[in-house]
């Protein structure tokens, strides 16, 4: 009899199981076909892929314009269900589900960091052409930085409200909301901001190599993984998982790099948008150098861009390993969190776009040009 109810509870375990990977597969491809069509919406946001989406169309200059910023406020609305996801995280993880206030302080501030800036982008970058507008370059950067810098004050004074309104007085728990608000902000407007900004290709390009990077970590982790990374926080990650995942995930890359950059687009699409270098690099000195420095620069990149990705990882597991709790939420069923998923992301999206900025500030590279 005991024999016969264990064999019952091993296939209980086992169709539980199944269920699980058959619930995580489906919303696996849920999420794949999401990402998709945001970058569906990123690529037709440029004026080339437009003209060809619609290419039996008679085209007039503000029509081409009208239909590309559309494009582009699609792609910024894509995103938000994110930041809602990851605001209703930080709430329930500091503040609690009941606490209202502190949601809609959080929200109202984020959206306004996340959506103020890039829709005075969206504008400087389309409508003044259908207006007719005639502002410098110059001029609209320095009224998107305003923008930004404001906007993440009030979110600054929002924060600082919410710590004094409910009495958060130990250190590590003020710095790590302060930071993962930071991180979590900065890297949703990154998205959108990056994307807007140097189109689908770099965004998915990204993705790609975040993805490869968490991948490859885990498999040779499991294969070969000897010496834990951060017992505590991440258990999983292994040096040995983390060094030869960054080796195959930078050959890769590099290869992925080498074809995106010379790939044949369709007839009639400007061949410029497929200089990849042109639109990843950003500085003139590195995209106008040599081939075997630019591959050099981009083997850089794609390491920095890797180990970013797994400090960004670690950071939020971090968080959850301080308040003893496994996933962010269950957003996303068996893959837990918008913060679970996307943390590698918004970490490496942030300095991404921080290093932008600096090196707009210390260059004479423009951060857009028209």
């Amino acid at each position: 009899m005991e024999k016969h109810n264990h064999i019952l509870k091993i296939n209980e375990i086992t169709t539980e199981k199944k269920n699980m990977f058959f619930k995580k597969t489906i919303f696996s491809i849920f999420i794949f076909v999401y990402i998709l069509i945001g970058v569906m919406f990123c690529a037709f946001s440029n004026i080339e892929w437009t003209k060809y989406l619609f290419f039996e169309l008679e085209w007039k200059d503000n029509d081409i314009y009208v239909i590309q910023s559309i494009f582009a406020i699609l792609y910024m609305l894509w995103l938000i269900p994110f930041l809602i996801g990851a605001i209703y995280e930080i709430n329930k993880l500091y503040f609690g589900t009941r606490s209202k206030l502190s949601f809609n302080l959080l929200l109202i501030s984020g959206l306004i960091l996340v959506i103020c800036p890039n829709v005075m982008l969206i504008y400087f970058r389309y409508y003044q052409f259908i207006w007719t507008s005639s502002i410098e370059s110059i001029y609209t950067f320095r009224y998107f930085i305003i923008c930004l810098v404001a906007s993440a004050i009030l979110s600054f004074f929002s924060y600082l409200f919410l710590i004094f309104k409910y009495k958060i007085n130990d250190p590590k728990k003020f710095i790590s909301l302060l930071l993962i608000i930071a991180l979590s902000y900065l890297g949703v407007f990154s998205i959108i901001f990056v994307g807007l900004l140097k189109g689908w290709i770099v965004v998915l390009y990204f993705f790609i190599i975040a993805v490869f990077s968490d991948t490859f970590a885990y498999i040779f982790g499991m294969l070969f993984g000897k010496h834990k990374m951060a017992p505590i926080i991440s258990p999983k990650k292994t040096w040995e998982g983390f060094g030869i995942g960054l080796i195959v995930t930078t050959l890769l890359s590099v290869l992925i790099f080498y074809g995106l950059s010379f790939q044949k687009l369709p007839e009639g699409l400007n061949d410029n948008f497929a200089n990849t270098s042109e639109l990843i690099l950003h500085w003139d000195e590195i995209y106008n150098a040599k081939k075997v420095y630019i591959y050099l620069f981009v083997c850089a990149f794609i390491i920095v861009i890797s180990i970013l990705s797994t400090m960004g990882d670690l950071f939020y597991s971090y968080i959850k390993r301080m308040h003893n709790i496994k996933d962010y939420s269950k957003l996303l069923k068996e893959h837990g969190g918008i913060l679970d998923r996307f943390d590698s992301w918004f970490m490496s999206f942030s300095i991404y776009s921080l290093a932008l900025f600096f090196i707009t500030a210390i260059t004479d590279s423009q951060l857009w040009v028209y």
